[in-house]
C-alpha cells in the first residue's frame, strides 16, 4: 500500500533562475505543510525530470504535483506531459511559461486533449511569481492547496506505523532535495541530476 511522507513536488525548469522563483512561490503557498521540492534544472530536465519522476513512483514516494517549464532547449513540456501520462495519469501537471500566449495556451490544451492526455493547467510564470493577487496566481494557489488535500487524504489511508517501512530505511532520490519543517527555514541548491537511461 502506498504512503506519503510529507507532500512531494517536482519542478522542472532548464532554467536555474526560473526554478528557484517558482520554487519560492510554491514555498509561500505551502506555509505551515511539511513538504519537499524537488528541482531538476540543466540542459536535459524533460528526461531528467521524466526519469525522477519515474523513480519516485516505483519507490512509492510518489510526486503530488508536478510543474514544468514549457520550452526547455529543443523540447517542450509536452515531452513531459506525455511520458508522465504513460507512467501517472492523475497527478495534477502545471505548464508555466515566462512568454505564455494566449494562442499558446489554447494549442496546448487542444493538443493534451486531443492525445489524451490530462492537463491541469496552463500558466504564466510571471502571474505565479508577482507578488500582487492575479487570476494566474488564484489559479495556481487552487491547483497547490487542492493536491496537498489528496496528498493528506492518501496520508490518512496509509498504513499503520508498525506494517511500514521505517524511514530511515528508505532509500533516498539522487535528485537534490529539501525537506522541510514549518518550524524551521532551510535552504535548496539546485543542481543536474546524473543523465538517466533513455526512456523508451
Amino acid at each position: 500500500s502506498k504512503w506519503l511522507l510529507m507532500f512531494r513536488i517536482l519542478l522542472i525548469d532548464d532554467t536555474v533562475g526560473d526554478l528557484a522563483k517558482t520554487k519560492k512561490a510554491v514555498e509561500a503557498l505551502l506555509l505551515g505543510h511539511e513538504y519537499e521540492i524537488t528541482g531538476v534544472d540543466g540542459g536535459n530536465a524533460t528526461d531528467n525530470g521524466v526519469e525522477t519522476f519515474k523513480t519516485a513512483k516505483n519507490g512509492e514516494k510518489p510526486f503530488g504535483l508536478v510543474v514544468t517549464d514549457y520550452e526547455m532547449g529543443y523540447k517542450t513540456a509536452m515531452t513531459v506531459l506525455e511520458k508522465i501520462r504513460q507512467i501517472d495519469g492523475e497527478v495534477p501537471i502545471v505548464i508555466v511559461s515566462k512568454n505564455l500566449q494566449r494562442g499558446l495556451k489554447d494549442s496546448v490544451f487542444r493538443l493534451s486533449k486531443r492525445a489524451g492526455w490530462s492537463l491541469t493547467a496552463v500558466l504564466s510564470k510571471n502571474d505565479i511569481w508577482s507578488e500582487e493577487t492575479n487570476l494566474g496566481k488564484t489559479e495556481f494557489e487552487t491547483i497547490v492547496k487542492n493536491a496537498v488535500k489528496v496528498a493528506q487524504t492518501e496520508k490518512t489511508n496509509a498504513p499503520s506505523a508498525s506494517t511500514r517501512a521505517d524511514v530511515s530505511d528508505l532509500p533516498l532520490p539522487s535528485t537534490t532535495k529539501m525537506h522541510h519543517n514549518p518550524h524551521r527555514r532551510t535552504s535548496m541548491v539546485f543542481a543536474i541530476p546524473p543523465t538517466p537511461k533513455r526512456l523508451i
